[in-house]
């Protein structure tokens, strides 16, 4: 008879989307990334680039061409993307961001948030978040909806396709807003994911009612997390996993 390890107590109750997701897709690497947390060396290839278009997205806000190369070039020399990536590579993404601003962002500034950030409670635990893009809602002088506003977040790789943990993502974030704006609504809202990659924006809907599962369902997930038993779950996503190969993780298998 296999005797049934005992969870490993932890002292933890801050938990985000992007931890969760870590958790769920493996809990040795969730526990070793936010309990152990070891120094290891971490493969910036992806990194750099996501982090630099990200940049870009944030902080360009109209101007002139020379204005734009400048602010690529900042982004690309702080976060050394020409380091990991060719220039044919990453020059049609960065002209989709630009794209992007033209098209939903331009004369829209005083309704726009970029990076912002929430704090909520999730039943005993805290969580929060930072959304890359808000444009708020625009109501008449009576508080009726004019045009709806957007929520959207930015993927720099993988496919132009909405996954379930994307929709999940988006409405986490929702219920965020909705702690900051009361009276913000999710009928107030669109709701996206913007391949930069791809120039293609994927939007989705869902009700405040979804919104009110989803948190419960996230509470479900945390108390998962203070039950575990932190295994390995062997599998594809070893490959790129920082840990993979280390001291800190090798000879294991089985789920959690």
């Amino acid at each position: 008879m296999i005797k049934k390890k005992k969870p490993i107590e932890i002292k933890y109750d801050h938990f985000s989307y992007s931890g969760i997701s870590v958790f769920l897709q493996c809990a040795k690497r969730w526990y070793l990334k936010y309990q152990v947390k070891p120094t290891v060396e971490i493969d910036q290839t992806y990194f750099s680039l996501g982090t630099a278009c990200h940049g870009i997205m944030e902080y360009w806000k109209g101007g002139t061409k020379k204005q734009f190369l400048q602010l690529m070039q900042e982004q690309f020399n702080e976060h050394d993307v020409m380091k990991y990536w060719k220039p044919e590579d990453v020059i049609p993404m960065i002209k989709n961001c630009k794209s992007f601003f033209d098209n939903y962002l331009k004369g829209k500034e005083e309704r726009v948030h970029r990076e912002l950030s929430f704090n909520m409670n999730v039943g005993p635990y805290k969580s929060s978040g930072k959304i890359d893009l808000i444009i708020e809602p625009l109501f008449d002088e009576n508080g009726e909806l004019i045009e709806k506003g957007y929520l959207i977040d930015y993927k720099t790789s993988g496919k132009a396709e909405l996954k379930a943990d994307m929709r999940e993502q988006l409405q986490l974030y929702m219920a965020g807003i909705k702690t900051m704006y009361p009276t913000w609504k999710a009928s107030h809202f669109r709701f996206g994911i913007y391949f930069i990659r791809f120039n293609d924006l994927v939007e989705t809907t869902f009700t405040d009612d979804d919104i009110d599962a989803k948190i419960i369902d996230f509470e479900r997930k945390c108390n998962r997390v203070q039950q575990s038993e932190f295994n390995k779950n062997a599998g594809v996503l070893c490959n790129w996993c920082e840990y993979n190969g280390t001291e800190h993780c090798q000879g294991e298998n089985g789920n959690d």
